[in-house]
């Protein structure tokens, strides 16, 4: 028997027992009297307890039925169950959403009624169909059919796993549609509860989101705490250590972690956290008054190589590369080497053309407002130009960034209107917890430089 068969009929038998003990209307503790440990026949009851064939015996006996009335009839019917639903598994995360919904509508129909008295079962169906609307950016069903998850009883062990990851889905959901990060937080801390309650394993990937949020929170004591429960290391949470340190202060050691990190990720080929790294190096760098300069220039023949000759698979990948390039051009920027940044400027209108890639131009506009003012301060009609068209193609795309107040401050110094500027610019950043795009947990995490424009 497999794994999957074997722990599939535990679950079975396990919650026969639980039903036949309630018929006869017996405490868990009259069950287990004499048997095994009132902790031991819970673990029973969910599936997850050893079950010898002793043990099944003695419990059959105590409720007066027969062994074979604790194995399901229906077993063949839930193998093929479980079988379904990993099949959908697979399809969503290779993002065949299509024949994801067509699969589940089809054992919807086929096993309706054998899971209609089965509520492990129910659950199962629910996430994969919540899931399914998450990946297709439904976010309004897909938070309507996680909440429908919840509303059913997790009665093994399997079921409180199901409901754990629901409320990581909520926390990562509401990250995505209005970047509350109290409520994401609040449902992370909910999976985990959730986890630790059953005395369950919790993943690397729920600790680490915690520990982000609340780094961005600036409550460092918890994320801490949140870091240190992770038990196994990899790059990515050495990343995540580095990114810890470095924010709260200890930047010597930090540094020395996030370059290890880096070179994990240059080694593994891992393009997408490789950029990361790299950004947050920029930033972070200048801190150690330490040969800024010649790491900036260290770096400009990589981050070249990136835009000039990799394949990008995703826009994802197109993104954070250029927020790689426009991170480095605005360090050059400020720190005023004015051949490097008009080099990193050139790099980023020869990568926009070849990918067609207008979704952050508004960013290219605005860094060369900054390069200008540096190279040509008196040329205040193109300074004027270039934000200008900035604004616009924000506002056009309705689209609200942290970027928004510095363009706003730039203009009020050049039109002599401060006070009216800055007033617009505090709406703006009143209302940029609700941006939909670069959104400050990205900028936080992903791209720390663009703070700095600030």
């Amino acid at each position: 028997m497999s794994k999957m068969n074997s722990q599939l009929t535990k679950i079975e038998i396990g919650q026969n027992i639980r039903r036949i003990r309630k018929e006869k209307k017996l405490t868990l503790g009259q069950l287990a009297k004499g048997i095994c440990s009132i902790g031991k026949m819970s673990n029973i009851e969910n599936g997850t307890g050893i079950l010898d064939n002793i043990t099944l015996k003695e419990v059959a006996n105590r409720l007066e039925v027969s062994v074979d009335d604790f194995r399901s009839k229906n077993n063949e019917s839930a193998e093929k169950f479980m079988l379904c639903i990993d099949e959908i598994r697979k399809l969503i995360s290779l993002g065949l959403l299509k024949e994801a919904e067509k699969k589940l509508d089809l054992i919807n129909r086929e096993f309706h009624e054998f899971t209609s008295s089965n509520e492990s079962f129910q659950l199962r169906m629910y996430y994969m169909k919540a899931l399914i609307k998450k990946e297709k950016k439904d976010l309004h069903g897909a938070f309507s059919a996680f909440l429908l998850v919840l509303e059913i009883p997790a009665t093994t062990h399997i079921d409180s796993i199901f409901r754990s990851k629901t409320y990581h889905q909520l926390g990562d959901l509401h990250l995505q549609s209005s970047q509350d990060f109290n409520k994401a937080i609040y449902y992370f801390e909910k999976s985990l509860e959730e986890l630790l309650t059953q005395n369950l394993e919790v993943p690397w990937k729920l600790y680490y989101n915690l520990t982000i949020l609340n780094m961005y929170m600036h409550d460092f004591v918890t994320a801490t705490i949140y870091f240190n429960q992770i038990r196994h290391k990899n790059p990515y949470l050495n990343y995540l250590s580095s990114l810890l340190l470095l924010t709260s202060g200890n930047y010597k050691n930090g540094m020395k972690l996030l370059i290890a990190s880096k070179e994990e990720f240059l080694e593994n080929r891992d393009l997408e956290m490789l950029i990361k790294s790299t950004i947050a190096y920029y930033y972070f760098s200048k801190f150690l008054n330490d040969n800024y300069k010649d790491a900036l220039q260290s770096h400009l023949a990589f981050s070249e190589e990136i835009l000039t000759n990799m394949d990008f698979k995703n826009t994802l990948q197109i993104e954070h590369s250029m927020i790689l390039m426009q991170s480095l051009t605005k360090s050059f920027i400020d720190i005023g080497d004015l051949k490097n940044s008009e080099h990193c400027l050139n790099l980023i209108e020869d990568f926009e053309i070849r990918f067609d890639y207008i979704d952050q131009r508004y960013i290219t506009y605005t860094l060369k407002a900054l390069y200008i003012k540096l190279s040509d301060p008196e040329n205040i009609s193109r300074r004027k130009q270039l934000l200008e068209i900035a604004l616009n193609g924000m506002q056009e795309n309705t689209n609200c960034t942290i970027l928004s107040p510095i363009i706003l401050k730039e203009l009020a110094i050049l039109e002599n209107e401060e006070n009216t500027y800055s007033y617009k610019a505090l709406e703006l950043i009143e209302k940029v917890s609700k941006v939909q795009t670069n959104t400050l947990i990205q900028v936080v995490h992903y791209s720390p430089a663009i703070l700095s424009i600030l």
